[in-house]
């Protein structure tokens, strides 16, 4: 109770942007003590991560989980998704977090963007900025109700965007243009 968690769900590598997500976490020591933060993941740079949660004083506010298969109900019960990543591809796991129905704080890169629609579905930040990631953090932890009704949106958007009737519709569309071909 009283706790606000937020879920990183990546492979640790250098890619995701991990130690922003940390050097973010020790600003929100103040501004909102009650985040706590999940890693949700493995990867080579989990003993180095371990060390900066140590050397920042994070050890209270950041879990790592390791691999985990029950994604789905790690968001379930996350109040937010945040994704720090320098690149990245699609990213699965936006549509995790909108089908759980959570808002995602997330960077610029790839198809972030394309995915999360800032200020309707989440909030976008640009990369390699703990400043404005904990900014983002910090907005969304400090209005619920807005926190909630991103994450609704983020529902709704997954379902019109990215569900099965939009996907046999761009399949029919490709087919068409194929055949006039």
């Amino acid at each position: 109770p009283g706790t606000m968690l937020l879920a990183c769900v990546a492979r640790l590598t250098k890619q995701k942007g991990l130690f922003d997500l940390l050097k973010a976490m020790s600003r929100l020591r103040e501004a909102a003590p009650e985040a706590r933060l999940l890693l949700v993941g493995r990867g080579e740079l989990l003993p180095k991560l371990r060390e900066a949660v140590d050397l920042l004083g994070l050890r209270p506010f950041v879990r790592f989980t390791g691999f985990r298969r029950d994604i789905r109900r790690i968001l379930s019960g996350s109040d937010l998704m945040v994704l720090p990543s320098h690149w990245e591809g699609f990213g699965l796991v936006l549509l995790e977090a909108m089908e759980a129905g959570i808002p995602v704080v997330g960077t610029r890169v790839g198809a972030i963007p394309e995915v999360v629609a800032d200020g309707e579905t989440g909030i976008i930040v640009p990369p390699h900025d703990p400043d404005a990631l904990a900014t983002g953090l910090v907005r969304l932890l400090r209005n619920p109700e807005t926190a909630v009704a991103m994450g609704e949106a983020g529902r709704r958007r997954l379902a019109e965007e990215f569900g099965m009737r939009k996907a046999v519709e761009a399949h029919e569309n490709l087919y068409e243009e194929l055949l006039r071909k």
